[in-house]
């Protein structure tokens, strides 16, 4: 478990490099990386940031924002900021 979440911070990482220090929406990417550590686990299959094929999985949607918080309260703080 422990090599599938490094891999996976990998693709976070490279994700937020590639916006060169333009802001990033977490709300939009934190639910793809949760469902794929998800989904790596269980199917055996990591999705691309921005894949469709993730709008039926996606563990945000499903559990919402609130409960991805509670995994990363970091996020809790730099969205109460925001707001």
């Amino acid at each position: 478990m422990e090599a599938v979440i490094c891999d996976e911070i990998s693709y976070f990482i490279e994700r937020i490099e590639s916006a060169n220090g333009a802001a990033i929406d977490l709300e939009k990417i934190l639910p793809t990386f949760t469902t794929n550590i998800v989904a790596v686990m269980m199917l055996g299959e990591r999705f691309d940031y921005g894949d469709k094929r993730l709008d039926d999985l996606q563990f945000g949607k499903i559990a919402g924002m609130n409960m991805q918080t509670r995994f990363f309260p970091f996020v809790k703080v730099g969205l109460s900021r925001a707001i």
